[in-house]
């Protein structure tokens, strides 16, 4: 489907939060980037569609105290060797990207830090219908030193 962009508005982005927190908590956490930043985009945060089959990660969440739901975007075993639920999560973006989109760029903080982690899983990935798409920001999160990266 062939989606209309309007000239001079600001691009947007669809955000995705890290592991086992929110749309919500990203988006307070995002309130530390400069505003003259975030004032030239428009960031669209959502949940990820699964709910969190564990602990919420702090500080995230410690930093807020950010109360419940906590979410994910798919699950995996202890040594992050193995995914379940990858394609419904998948099937949810994609959804949620022609409902509310159209989107200019996405903006995503990694839901695993595992330097052994079988990216093979997922670096074929293509999402259908929405080749418009042509900025992504993806960052593992914080980094030593603390904060976003």
């Amino acid at each position: 489907m062939e989606m209309e962009y309007q000239v001079g508005r600001k691009p947007r982005f669809l955000c995705f939060h890290g592991y086992r927190t929110s749309g919500k908590i990203l988006e307070r956490e995002l309130q530390q980037w400069p505003e003259f930043v975030r004032e030239k985009m428009e960031l669209v945060f959502i949940d990820a569609p699964f709910l969190a089959q564990g602990p919420p990660i702090p500080p995230a969440v410690a930093e807020g105290n950010l109360d419940p739901p906590y979410y994910e975007w798919f699950q995996s075993n202890e040594d992050f060797s193995e995914y379940m639920n990858f394609d419904e999560c998948i099937a949810y973006i994609e959804d949620c990207m022609t409902r509310i989109g159209p989107f200019d760029g996405l903006l995503g903080f990694s839901q695993t830090n595992h330097s052994e982690e079988p990216r093979e899983n997922y670096d074929n990935v293509k999402l259908t219908d929405h080749t418009r798409v042509t900025h992504a920001r993806a960052s593992n999160g914080p980094g030593k030193e603390g904060g976003l990266c």
